[in-house]
């Protein structure tokens, strides 16, 4: 191993925070999934089993989550979610489910929801954005400075010839914006 400052260091064959399948060669792809709404009191055990119950495969233990102070560090206080790693789902978790009398929330990052911004067209975003992007063949996407915002590929000569943002004015929602122009993804 390693001696740093009278310390030994142990070097890992491989990286020990990533999952792997049994045989250790392949990677899998895991997510996080916040467990919120339920009482600290309740059991991990019930917990786990209700998540298995709707096609979780967990691969971590359950943890509480902590709070964090100004500067971005933990705390000892618990905000009472709790999260856990699973493997991505293959369809999307419920938003909410219940475990005994209560009625717990579920997010996970790979989970599509509707964009809070346009409800009524319910589109799907997996990032929490600014502001959403409609193009003419009805297909939005998420974008922002320096996204990609015509295509998933990532293919930059790929083009849209016009968008709409949407933007959320209150006490409803309003059109506020539309580019006609033409422009190739990258252009922001």
């Amino acid at each position: 191993g390693l001696v740093l400052r009278g310390c030994t260091i142990t070097p890992y064959d491989k990286n020990p925070f990533i999952v792997r399948s049994e045989n250790g060669q392949r990677q899998i792809k895991t997510t996080k999934v916040i467990i919120g709404n339920v009482p600290i009191s309740y059991s991990d055990s019930d917990i786990e089993s209700k998540l298995c119950q709707i096609g979780c495969k967990i691969r971590s233990k359950m943890l509480m989550e902590r709070d964090r102070d100004e500067h971005g560090g933990l705390t000892r206080w618990l905000t009472g979610r709790r999260f856990v790693y699973i493997d991505v789902p293959q369809q999307p978790l419920p938003s909410k489910i219940h475990i005994g009398p209560c009625q717990a929330t579920i997010f996970n990052y790979h989970q599509p929801r509707a964009h809070a911004r346009d409800p009524f067209r319910a589109r799907f975003s997996s990032t929490p954005m600014n502001f959403f992007l409609t193009s003419l063949h009805g297909v939005g996407q998420s974008g922002g400075a320096r996204d990609c915002c015509c295509c998933d590929s990532g293919d930059e000569s790929e083009r849209v010839t016009g968008w709409t943002s949407y933007r959320q004015d209150p006490p409803g929602f309003q059109l506020t914006q539309t580019y006609p122009t033409e422009f190739a993804c990258g252009d922001f």
